[in-house]
This record gives C-alpha cells, structure tokens and sequence, in this order.
C-alpha cells in the first residue's frame, strides 16, 4: 500500500506527458491547417501589385469585368473588395481563405492587389509572425522596409515573396509622384510643396519610394513569375494591352469579352462610379472629410509630360532629382 501512491504519482505524470503531447500535436496540426489557409495557390491566386497611383482600381474594376463575362453591371467600389480584395486592408487580410473566386470565364482564379514591395525574408532579428502568428522569418515591414509602412501591414497573405504569380502595373515616374502628391494633399498627410513631397521619403515613399519599390519587383526571386502591365499601354489601347495579362493567366477570353469590359470600365466610367458610390470603401470609412472636400481616388488619368507640366518645375531641378538621385 505504501508504494502506491508513487505508482500513482508515475501514472499521474505519464498521463500528464501524454495529454500535453496530444496537445502539441493538436497545436501543430491547427498551426498548419491556418498556413495552408494563408498561403497562395499557386494554381489559382495571383497578387495584382502596383505602387499607389498606378492604376490598381482600374485594373481591378477591367479584370473583375472579364471574369464575368465581360459584364460590369452590378460592380462598385464596394463590392470591388470582395471580387479583387485590397490585402492593404487588415479585413482582407484576415479573410483570405474564405474569398471565393469570381464565377464566369476564371477557372478558380482569385485575384488579390497589394501596395507591397517584393522584398525577400532576410533578417530573423527584425522579422515577426503573420497576423495569425506564422511565417515568423518574414521581415518586419516597419523596420526592415521602411518608413510609411505599418507592421502589420506585409504579414502574410500580403507577403509578395509566398505569391507564385503576379500582375506588376507600371507606370512613369513623374505621373506617379504627381498624382501621389495630389492624393496625399487631399487626404490631409502632406501640407507642403511638391518639390518638398518628392524628397521627403516618408511621405513620397510606400516603404521605398517609386524607383526603388519597382526595383524590388524587377529584380524579383525567380520562384515568383511576374508580368509587366503599362499604365500607359492601358491608356493607349485596354483591350491591346490586356490580351498579353490574359495569356500569362491561361484565360481563354474572347476579344468580344475584353472589348465589352474595357467599354464598361473606361476613365470616364469609372469617375462616374466613384461618384455614384461615394468612394472607395476603405477611403469613405477612414477618410469621410477628405471626400467632402473634394479627394477623388481617380483624378485625371494623366501620363508622363502632362504630369510633368503640372507638376514638376520649369527649370528641371525636380526632373533632374528623379534621374540623378533616386535613380529613375
């Protein structure tokens, strides 16, 4: 009777062993059935990356278009979020696996945008876990980006370097600075000059500034296939400049199709939904001042010298700083 209670104790403490161990695994299999559910297929999920005011609604509105059909009835710029979620926004992020894909011509595909820049995991010290604590050898975006991004904000699925394939809209320089400048005035986060904005990296910058954030994606890891969309071919013609994006995602679209969608989707359409819808939706909900004085997401569509007139300056100083400094 006396040795009992040790035999008890043994017993206890295997049992304690056990249940601890089926915990663990029980954690483990979660931890990798939440992975499985935030990383990419790479059959069916393509990111749509572009630095702000290079036309990523646009492409969105023309690509949600072309995999219904060629129909934009019934798209607005709430309902945008759900056919091409924005991975910007924290919602998005955490909603990844229960996104569907459009129905129509896609075969599965989902298409998701991002601001991010392609940047590769390179720093345990500084990296951190993914908004549902895995990926932990992914960069901390705040520290080893830089300035302008949040931490959270290139946590998986907004990770570009876990994504197999990606659309990467491009557009020139002095457009891109110009509008961004415009939008970030109306929005209330800058109150200086332009010639200010352009050298001021956090404010002129999404992590890196233009030149170097498409740098990041030029130069991108070769387990990552990326197609290059021109701004300004979509301006020249849509529907040219689309059927190349088509092929890169093995959609089998009739030209009756992206002609109806580009018909349905053109600049001036598109004002007018903003219009109609009041905004975009992650705009209207931290924004709503800003639209009562005027911000619009689509402002005027401008390329390069027609940018350049607006906004640059007439001696050359602000053109020369875009060649010679950042290197464009």
């Amino acid at each position: 009777l006396r040795l009992a209670r040790p035999v008890v104790t043994a017993l206890s403490l295997s049992a304690l062993a056990l249940l601890m161990l089926g915990v663990k695994l029980y954690s483990n299999a979660r931890k990798q059935s939440m992975r499985a559910a935030e990383w990419p297929s790479a059959e069916t999920d393509v990111l749509l990356a572009s630095f702000p005011k290079c036309g990523s609604f646009w492409v969105r509105f023309l690509m949600a278009s072309i995999l219904r059909g060629g129909s934009a009835a019934g798209l607005n710029f709430d309902n945008i979020e759900s056919l091409v979620p924005d991975l910007e926004w924290g919602d998005n992020r955490r909603d990844f696996a229960k996104f569907q894909a459009i129905e129509g011509v896609g075969s599965g595909l989902r298409m998701f945008k991002t601001h991010q820049p392609f940047v590769e995991a390179s720093n345990p010290a500084v990296s951190g876990p993914s908004e549902d604590g895995l990926f932990d050898e992914l960069p901390r975006c705040d520290i080893e980006i830089g300035p302008g991004m949040e931490q959270s904000q290139c946590r998986c699925p907004n990770c570009p370097v876990r994504w197999r394939r990606a659309v990467l809209i491009v557009r020139d320089a002095r457009s891109v600075f110009c509008s961004y400048y415009n939008f970030q005035a109306k929005l209330g986060n800058f109150d200086g000059t332009f010639r200010e904005f352009i050298r001021d990296e956090e404010a002129s910058g999404y992590g890196y500034n233009y030149v170097g954030w498409l740098k990041s994606w030029l130069e991108a890891s070769n387990s990552t296939s990326v197609h290059v969309l021109k701004y300004e071919d979509l301006k020249s013609d849509a529907a040219a400049a689309l059927e190349p994006v088509l092929r890169f995602l093995s959609l089998d679209v009739s030209r009756e199709v992206v002609m109806k969608a580009v018909e349905a989707n053109d600049f001036d359409s598109m004002k007018r939904k903003e219009i109609r819808d009041g905004g975009g939706k992650l705009f209207k909900l931290h924004y709503p001042e800003a639209y009562k004085k005027g911000f619009a997401l689509l402002r005027k569509g401008q390329e390069g010298d027609d940018a350049a007139k607006e906004c640059f300056d007439i001696d050359g100083e602000d053109e020369e700083y875009l060649n010679d400094v950042l290197g464009w």
